[in-house]
């Protein structure tokens, strides 16, 4: 039976909605080839993927003695996701025309090792760690192998995994932690869709050829795997990783029967050289940029939540898509975060992205969320970045820090922006201020950006 790629589930237009309520859709998968022919076969798909107290009595001491309360046995798996969990990352990709989502594991402060199917192409990368929203670049990537490493623009607090590459043995116990798609319809997909299986090694130095992925040493397990695991780890009893899930086969059709449960893992074996190499090199790689667009290819939008509202990550999940597509030049998809009665405000497309053209978002701090009868009210602390020609009316700043007012509401199935307000005049910020809020290296970028598209500043 043949391979077919596992990939990531991609979000358009139409689906970009599903973010503001908690996550991007997962994985994308690839249909197998079909044909009109009523007895043609189908090939299976790979999917990249108190006590209580008695008294005796004495007729001169009474003793008392105490029952011991039930203790709840020791579940070994839920001890290792319970220490590991904040280690596990759900990742963001945009690209031009869509985005996606896929899983990854923290190796250090700053480092996450993910499938290279799951960034591959991005403009932006975020990703959600706990409750924290960082952004991240490639550090380095193989799509051959399905191997990547992203460095996060801030170091952050969570496990970090260590990279088993002892022998492994057929029928040794493994699970897959992640972030799978289980419902393509199911607008809440967050960190809250964190996810574990059990199951076990049932295959060594396997063969899968999809796409631009081609190995010989997967390792195949029984731990259901979906898409939106991709990147995601592979643990062993110990809690290390031995793997990292990125391939999934499933039959199809009546002359393929079902093949459930045989999914594909790259191993520690494989990860280990080509992350140690890319540590070594310490080189940052360019993001993609759209052809319409001149968008800086190194600098993305940092994210930052000083609310401690219930809901202030899905709200900034929010203004990260909204801006990461600014930032893209995906004006059409951006504007989709808007209510219909805003959109028809702004005048449409063409109308609201006019003065966009040079306007790129920089960070932001969601800093307050209130409830109201009509949503939320959300206020944000937005840094933007624009040649001078573009910036806010009566200045020439090319950095602008603004503070402003958004008003969210929701149809019942997803949020949007219904307005947004200006609670005062933008200041301007410098090349000081981006590195002391950003640091030295995502400072840098725009300085370099500034100057070349700016003329300096």
């Amino acid at each position: 039976m043949g391979f077919i790629a596992i990939d990531r589930r991609r979000f358009t237009a139409a689906s970009l909605a599903l973010l503001v309520s908690g996550g991007l859709s997962g994985c994308i998968v690839i249909e197998p080839n079909t044909t009109t022919s009523p007895t043609a076969s189908i090939s299976p798909e790979v999917v990249i993927a108190s006590p209580t107290k008695s008294v005796t009595p004495s007729p001169t001491v009474v003793k008392s003695t105490a029952t011991p309360p039930e203790t709840k046995p020791s579940n070994e798996w839920a001890d290792i996701v319970e220490k590991t969990r904040s280690g596990v990352a759900l990742i963001y990709s945009t690209t031009c025309e869509s985005g996606s989502t896929g899983t990854g594991f923290l190796i250090d402060d700053d480092l996450v090792v993910t499938a290279a199917h799951v960034v591959e192409g991005s403009t932006q990368i975020h990703m959600t760690l706990g409750e924290k929203l960082v952004p991240a670049w490639v550090m380095g990537i193989d799509p051959k192998a399905d191997i990547a490493l992203l460095k996060t623009g801030r170091s952050v607090d969570g496990h970090q995994f260590e990279l088993n590459v002892d022998p492994l043995r057929i029928a040794d116990k493994v699970a897959a932690v992640g972030f799978p798609v289980l419902d393509h319809d199911d607008p809440n997909r967050s960190i809250s869709g964190f996810k574990f299986t059990e199951g076990s090694i049932s295959g060594l130095n396997q063969t899968v050829s999809i796409g631009s992925i081609d190995t010989n040493t997967a390792i195949q397990t029984d731990a259901a795997i979906n898409s939106g695991n991709s990147g995601g780890p592979l643990l062993n009893d110990a809690g290390d990783v031995v793997g990292m899930a990125f391939a999934v086969k499933r039959g199809n059709g009546m002359e393929n029967p079902s093949v459930e449960g045989t999914g594909f893992a790259v191993p520690s074996l494989s990860l280990k050289p080509a992350v140690d190499e890319w540590i070594k090199k310490g080189n940052l790689r360019p993001l993609s940029t759209c052809d319409d667009s001149e968008a800086p290819d190194r600098f993305v939008l940092a994210p930052d939540i000083s609310s401690d509202h219930h809901q202030a990550l899905d709200l900034a999940q929010i203004f990260t898509a909204h801006g990461t597509l600014i930032n893209s030049g995906n004006y059409e998809h951006a504007l989709s975060y808007f209510t219909e009665s805003m959109q028809e405000r702004m005048g449409g497309t063409e109308a609201w992205s006019e003065g966009l053209a040079s306007s790129y978002w920089a960070y932001f701090d969601l800093y307050d969320v209130e409830q109201t009868d009509a949503g939320h009210e959300a206020n944000v602390e937005l840094w933007t970045v624009q040649d001078p020609q573009d910036a806010p009316k009566g200045t020439e700043q090319w950095c602008s820090v603004w503070d402003n007012k958004y008003q969210i509401t929701s149809d019942g199935t997803a949020l949007a922006i219904d307005s947004v307000k200006i609670n005062q005049s933008p200041v301007e910020c410098d090349e000081d201020m981006l590195r002391d809020q950003l640091g030295e290296e995502q400072a840098g970028f725009i300085r370099d950006f500034a100057d070349l598209n700016y003329g300096g500043y």
